[in-house]
């Protein structure tokens, strides 16, 4: 029957999971979060009933298999140089693109908040927070190849899904996601397509309207009611006639 290669994992270099006593001060806000100091999520804690303070660190571990290639039953690798048009059968080959070698996520997103978690009714002196936070690896889709076809990936920055700059958080600019812009269809297998035209181009346009005021998201001075999340608005298809 027909294989499927899952040949590319995208690896979470760590994963810290925190919780720490936030002590009788400190109260939850509308988002369910709290506010600490940051020697708070430390073992030098000194607040509420036992100064609490708890960390777990998962060690690298992949958290996606990405497929790579898919075979027809019949497929032979000739020339034993993977996938390419002398091969017998039929095949779909995917190649990425890695943008992050340790992309650093957070949640909560915003700089040293933490997840409130309330103790015993009886006290607040036994609040706590939680956060967790990591550093993983990202791809995306940058090529997918056939015996007769070749469809390119194109793609820019995003300004929601931000990273953060560590484990006290706070939107890192710099630590950008991609949104995809538009794929083209090649009649050809090649990997080259600069002197080419493609036989069908497909086109995302997108705003940021949904979830307004998303922490994850860079501001826009210009525009308020655009500091939500990446929404699609639209997408069409350019047909080329060829000759």
């Amino acid at each position: 029957g027909i294989k499927y290669k899952f040949g590319l994992p995208a690896y979470n270099n760590f994963v810290q999971e925190l919780t720490f006593n936030v002590g009788h001060e400190a109260h939850e806000d509308e988002q369910g979060n709290v506010t600490y100091q940051r020697a708070d999520a430390s073992v030098q804690n000194v607040k509420g009933e036992n100064r609490y303070f708890l960390k777990t660190t998962t060690p690298a571990h992949a958290y996606a298999w990405y497929i790579t290639e898919i075979f027809s039953s019949d497929y032979s690798d000739l020339t034993l140089n993977g996938p390419t048009p002398d091969d017998l059968g039929s095949y779909t080959s995917f190649k990425y693109k890695r943008v992050h070698n340790n992309y650093l996520w957070r949640n909560p997103q915003d700089s040293t908040k933490a997840n409130f978690q309330q103790g015993e009714h009886h006290t607040e002196h036994d609040n706590s927070g939680s956060i967790l936070f990591g550093g993983k690896e990202i791809y995306y889709v940058d090529k997918i190849q056939t015996r007769n076809f070749t469809a390119e990936f194109y793609s820019s920055p995003r300004r929601d899904g931000l990273g953060v700059y560590g484990v006290h958080g706070g939107t890192n600019p710099d630590a950008e996601l991609y949104k995809l812009d538009s794929i083209k269809l090649f009649a050809a297998y090649t990997n080259n397509t600069t002197s080419l035209t493609p036989i069908k181009t497909v086109y995302f346009e997108y705003d940021y309207s949904l979830c307004n005021n998303n922490p994850s998201t860079l501001r826009s001075r210009i525009n308020p009611s655009q500091n939500g999340k990446l929404t699609l608005k639209k997408s069409f298809i350019f047909l080329w006639q060829l000759n």
